[in-house]
């Protein structure tokens, strides 16, 4: 499978979200698409691997938005019954457990995945993206430059162009960006040189010298040169 036709079917996975529904798939969704987006991906089974890292990603929210409830709950309870604000229980020990589980399993799809960044991977990165910069920089500055290599010391060095010393000619055999010589076409329509004789000249096939006869068809200088010549 060529690298084209691998990306186009990995563009055409979708996210399930299966459990998950309303504003929780919809965000849960967006985060995938997400890392999708900004990541790169080998396999299928990569991106089945990301859904599941998205999907305990959402539950570790749901947790989270749980034990703020909870919290909230002791809160006015406490505040009701006039106890002191600050007594509010500890996160209760099985959701902090199950917290604690899936978020192993996070950590363990991210090394899956490749998305646990080391700081030296981080400044790597930095490090390239910023040469990238640089050079985009330079050759905005430079575009006429050409890179030489000194055949003595092998060090390179760059000779810049100075358009002033070139000479412009415009080649007799384009028309309008089309490979093409009115004079040549004439003496074809004439009968002094054959059609092959023409492609062979243009370096084209006898085709193409079709397709040149509906682009002259309307030429009207071409025309009336022909018809001059017929008198």
């Amino acid at each position: 499978m060529t690298e084209e036709s691998k990306e186009s079917s990995l563009s055409k996975y979708e996210f399930k979200g299966v459990g998950l529904k309303g504003k929780e798939f919809k965000d849960a969704e967006n985060r995938f698409n997400q890392y999708k987006e900004n990541n790169h991906f080998e396999s299928w089974s990569d991106l089945e691997l990301l859904e599941e890292k998205v999907y305990r990603e959402t539950i570790q929210e749901r947790y989270r938005k749980k034990i703020a409830e909870l919290t909230e709950t002791k809160k006015k309870k406490n505040e009701t019954e006039g106890n002191n604000l600050d007594e509010i229980d500890i996160v209760p020990s099985h959701i902090l457990e199950a917290m604690n589980d899936n978020f192993e399993q996070i950590i363990s799809i991210n090394e899956k995945l490749g998305l646990l960044k080391t700081k030296k991977d981080e400044e790597l990165f930095d490090y390239i993206q910023s040469l990238k910069k640089k050079f985009k920089i330079w050759r905005e500055n430079n575009w006429d430059a050409r890179m030489v290599t000194c055949p003595f010391c092998s060090k390179i060095f760059f000779l810049n162009i100075k358009t002033e010393h070139f000479n412009v000619n415009k080649s007799p055999f384009f028309e309008d960006r089309v490979v093409a010589n009115k004079p040549l076409f004439i003496l074809y329509k004439q009968g002094k040189i054959t059609k092959q004789d023409l492609a062979n000249v243009l370096n084209v096939s006898s085709d193409y010298v079709d397709k040149l006869e509906i682009m002259f068809n309307n030429d009207s200088s071409l025309n009336n040169k022909k018809d001059t010549n017929a008198h």
